[in-house]
C-alpha cells in the first residue's frame, strides 16, 4: 500500500495521528472487534492472522485498519507485533476527515482494502 500514497497522503496521515511503541508480541488487532484506528507500521514487523492462523505479515511503510474503517465493520483479521514496532495509530474519526478533504486518498485505500479481501 505504501507505493499508492502520495508525499502529502503521508504527511496528513503523519499529522493525524500519534506515534507508539509496540513490543514483540502485543495485540494491536483483534479480528472481529470493532475498527478504531488506521494503522501505518514505521519499523518492525506484524503478523496479520484470521481465525488464529498467519496469512500474511507487514512491515515498515505498510498500513493496516482500513478495511474496517472502510466497511464501517468488524476487524477482518488480527494484527500482532512480531519484531517491536513503532506504529502511527490514526484515529478513525482523523480518517473519515481526511477522506472527505482527500478523496484520491479514500479512493487508494478503497481499492486496496478490496483487494486484502479478496486475497
Amino acid at each position: 500500500m505504501a507505493e499508492g500514497l502520495d508525499k502529502q497522503d503521508w504527511e496528513a496521515l503523519r499529522e493525524a495521528g500519534t506515534e507508539q511503541d509496540a513490543p514483540s508480541g502485543q495485540v494491536l488487532v483483534r479480528e472481529g472487534a470493532t475498527g478504531g484506528s488506521l494503522f501505518v507500521i514505521l519499523s518492525g514487523t506484524v503478523a496479520i492472522t484470521r481465525g488464529g492462523r498467519r496469512v500474511g505479515g507487514l512491515g515498515e511503510g505498510d498500513l493496516f485498519g482500513e478495511v474496517a474503517l472502510l466497511e464501517g465493520g468488524a476487524r477482518t483479521a488480527s494484527a500482532i507485533v512480531e519484531q517491536d514496532a513503532r506504529v502511527l495509530v490514526v484515529p478513525a474519526s482523523a480518517v473519515r476527515a481526511l477522506f472527505d478533504s482527500r478523496p484520491a486518498l479514500r479512493d487508494r485505500m478503497l481499492r486496496e482494502a478490496q483487494a486484502r479481501l479478496l486475497a
